[in-house]
């Protein structure tokens, strides 16, 4: 989308119709709801018509016409932002009391990654590489977006003005210093916080897209390392000379994903010229978060295939299971149903690299195979199977029940030993597992522990090795997938 708005017009456009709210509707206690503080003012948790959301309410509440224009211009860049990775506004107030009302979000990426004793339940987990990976991809999308939507630069990105939700999703948020490139003049001097400041920004006041992507490269480091940024230096004149102008960086450690690393020094170069932009960095984190899950070579080849559009330039890292198996049939040449058995893979509806591996793991490689293929249909269309049930479920189903009545779940433990076989004998519960002895397509590939002569069943097949094991009388009797009805005149 082209901006073609010139100064004061493009404010006008942006701020025209902004959403208003009466004071008077906008409830909070300045003692017992504050959320944090700073310069500007203080952040309140708070309440509008019947619904929770965060209160931003500045220090200096009497503007001067430049101080009520930048606000006025935050209110309308926030208007216009509308994108998952970016705090939703929800109004203002800008008679009587200013105030600006946004969704509430359950803590910054400060605290996230310095302060879990001060994080909310849902959040005090532990930080995988997976989930910074997608704390910085969804940064990057925010980014994106801001930049090449809106058309514009936020100015200070900092692990402050990112918000994080309690489902450990990050948005973008503060857009007090947002501008378009061409707006700036020189003469004003730069805005910002220091820390993230690119060399061009406090030289030149020279301010571009690249200048966040510097910001964002030092931010990815933080979340990675959890290591505070410069700790060493409380002089900014002394921190200007050394990082600023000179070629002192954050240390990287092995925290930071190998395929990263390349990426991360290019967007904190001192040469603006020489950064990637936002749509590469984010390319880059895409494809980092695909082939960090999706260990498989072939699984990769696949997603990639299937999963990306050069146009839209979208690596796509979270498919809807339907699509999934469109694509499915499409690389195989078959048509899968809708009602197939296949769906029940998944339990989830959104198939994501991980869950995919997960899948190539303990069933093969369907996606490539035809035999492996019709072998999962098979295994899928067995009322035996109850797919990935735990050992516990399988107990309760089986509890109670007549001897020889039997399952097959996916096991919980090793991929190694892919299924297990759950069954009543001699009125005692067993669990035997199923070893995968080969992936290569031979006629042995499966094995189980006869429990009655202590010998091995083997065969190309799971469909065979449960046929194998009736045959020698360890079980016999399919059992329904469901705990046992109790007599109600017992």
């Amino acid at each position: 989308m082209n901006i073609i708005f010139n100064g004061r017009e493009r404010i006008e456009k942006l701020i025209e119709g902004p959403p208003t709210l009466n004071p008077e509707d906008i409830l909070y206690d300045e003692k017992k709801d504050i959320l944090g503080s700073g310069s500007f003012g203080k952040v309140y948790r708070g309440i509008v018509a019947g619904l929770p959301v965060a209160i931003k309410v500045p220090n200096k509440q009497v503007l001067s016409e430049d101080e009520k224009e930048s606000f006025m211009r935050e209110i309308g860049v926030m208007k216009k932002v509308f994108h998952p990775n970016i705090v939703l506004f929800l109004g203002a107030s800008t008679e009587k009391k200013i105030m600006i009302v946004s969704e509430l979000m359950a803590c910054d990426l400060e605290t996230l990654l310095y302060c879990p004793n001060k994080l909310p339940e849902s959040l005090k987990i532990e930080l995988t590489p997976e989930i910074k990976l997608k704390l910085c991809t969804e940064m990057a999308l925010s980014v994106n977006w801001l930049h090449n939507v809106v058309g514009m630069v936020h100015r200070d990105l900092k692990p402050e003005n990112f918000m994080v939700d309690n489902y450990m999703n990050i948005k973008v948020t503060d857009f007090g210093f947002t501008v378009f490139p061409a707006d700036v003049k020189q003469e004003e001097g730069w805005k910002g916080t220091p820390y993230y400041l690119a060399k061009e920004v406090v030289l030149e006041n020279k301010v571009t897209f690249s200048c966040d992507v510097y910001a964002l490269g030092l931010i990815m480091w933080q979340t990675f390392t959890q290591k505070q940024l410069f700790p060493e230096y409380d002089d900014f004149d002394e921190y200007s000379e050394d990082v600023i102008c000179g070629t002192k960086r954050p240390e990287i450690d092995s925290s930071v994903p190998k395929l990263l690393v390349k990426c991360i020094n290019s967007m904190w170069d001192g040469d603006y010229t020489k950064r990637p932009n936002i749509k590469e960095v984010l390319e880059t984190l895409q494809h980092v978060s695909l082939e960090s899950a999706l260990i498989d070579d072939e699984g990769l080849k696949f997603w990639k295939k299937h999963f990306y559009n050069n146009k839209t330039g979208g690596l796509r890292l979270e498919v809807e299971k339907q699509l999934f198996f469109k694509e499915l049939g499409k690389e195989l040449n078959i048509k899968i149903s809708n009602s197939s058995c296949l769906y029940q893979l998944f339990d989830e509806k959104i198939i994501t690299p991980t869950i995919f591996q997960k899948s190539i793991d303990f069933y093969g490689k369907y996606f490539k195979h035809m035999s492996i293929f019709n072998e999962l249909v098979e295994l899928t269309s067995a009322s035996w199977y109850a797919f990935d049930i735990t050992r516990e479920i399988a107990t309760s189903w089986l509890d109670k029940r007549q001897n020889g009545c039997f399952l097959v779940r996916l096991s919980s433990k090793t991929v190694e030993h892919p299924f297990v076989i759950s069954y009543i004998l001699k009125n005692e519960i067993k669990h035997n597992r199923v070893t995968r002895i080969t992936t290569k397509n031979v006629s042995n590939r499966y094995s189980t522990k006869n429990i009655i002569n202590g010998t091995e069943i083997v065969a190309k097949t799971i469909t065979e090795i449960i046929n194998k094991c009736i045959d020698a009388g360890m079980f016999s009797t399919i059992c329904p997938h469901e705990k046992i009805q109790a007599d109600t005149y017992s």
